[in-house]
Parts: C-alpha cells; sequence; structure tokens
C-alpha cells in the first residue's frame, strides 16, 4: 500500500490501494540535454560506492561519480570488440560489476570495475530478452 500525498492540501490522501482507490497525479518531468549525449539516457543504475552507470545509446558506458560530479566514459567497442552503438543498454550496478542488460543480445556482459575488463556468459535460454532491474543486496 502507498500513502498518496497532495501537494496542494500539504496532507497525506487516503492510501492508495490495489482496487485503485485515491487520486494519483504524473509530476512534471523536465528534460536537460547535458551536451556530448543530447538523446535519451537509459535509467541509471547505482552502485554501492556513489556512482551513477548509464548509456546514451552511443556505445558508450557512462560513470558517474555523484560526491566529486566526475564523469567516466567508456568505449565499449573498445573494451568488447563489438559495436554497442544503437543498442538498448540497461547498465545494472552490482557491487563492482555492472551488468549490461540489452534486449537483442543472447548473452550477458559484465563489465568489472575493479579490472576494467568485460566478460561473457551464456544465459539459460536463447532467447532471453534482457533489460532493467534493481540488483538487491546480498
Amino acid at each position: 500500500m502507498v500513502t498518496a500525498f497532495n501537494p496542494r492540501s500539504r496532507c497525506r490522501d487516503k492510501p492508495l490501494t490495489a482496487k485503485h482507490t485515491g487520486e494519483v497525479k504524473t509530476p512534471a518531468f523536465y528534460r536537460h540535454d547535458i551536451g556530448v549525449a543530447p538523446g535519451r539516457l537509459h535509467e541509471p543504475s547505482a552502485d554501492e560506492e556513489g556512482n551513477l552507470w548509464t548509456s546514451p545509446l552511443d556505445g558508450t558506458l557512462w560513470r558517474y561519480h555523484t560526491p566529486t560530479g566526475k564523469v567516466e566514459i567508456l568505449d565499449l567497442k573498445a573494451l568488447t570488440g563489438r559495436d554497442w552503438k544503437g543498442l538498448h543498454l540497461w547498465p545494472v550496478a552490482h557491487g563492482h560489476e555492472v551488468h549490461l542488460c540489452c534486449p537483442s543480445l543472447p548473452r550477458l556482459w559484465v563489465y568489472e570495475s575493479d579490472t576494467k575488463q568485460v566478460k561473457q556468459y551464456d544465459f539459460p535460454h536463447a532467447n532471453p530478452e534482457v533489460y532493467g532491474g534493481f540488483a538487491a543486496k546480498g
């Protein structure tokens, strides 16, 4: 159950339930181009060290270190030997690994931030179509 918040009344409304009870409004979203990646950045994933990982569909993987504001842009073709431009890539950070989830690839690619290398892993079935997600501790 989620409790709705009505900014007009500054108080909590009735709880939202699976029965669709309560008022739900979509907040306003604002887009700000960040220069080198004016297109869409896929949903970022945060790791335990304060890094946000994302990809702007241009064949790169971005690491944004939130405490310092430093951005590291990794060329995935140089790391993997294959072209990643135009691939929908959802990075999912877990520990010192970033799982490069891509629905059009038949294998899982994992970037290891300690070694700065990418490894591949087979999926248990032929057409996995893996999108993004969130890593849970433990």
